[in-house]
């Protein structure tokens, strides 16, 4: 899916059950881990693994393509 955030908008932090990957497309964006803070600046990808709990936030207005992948 492509996600959208304008500058200061968020998703609180959740969890899916398949492996996520974040491509920054444009804009740059923050993501929350437990145990960390990633940033995403455009070209970047970060990988989670499935049932990772991880939030989301727009340091400008931001693009991203979020792929989950479902095992069946």
């Amino acid at each position: 899916m492509r996600l959208v955030l304008v500058r200061g908008k968020s998703l609180p932090p959740h969890q899916v059950l398949g492996e996520i990957t974040i491509h920054c497309l444009e804009g740059s964006l923050e993501v929350e881990l437990d145990d960390k803070t990633v940033r995403l600046e455009p070209g970047e990808l970060l990988f989670l693994t499935g049932g990772a709990t991880h939030g989301v936030k727009a340091l400008s207005d931001a693009s991203a393509l979020v792929t989950v992948a479902h095992k069946s």
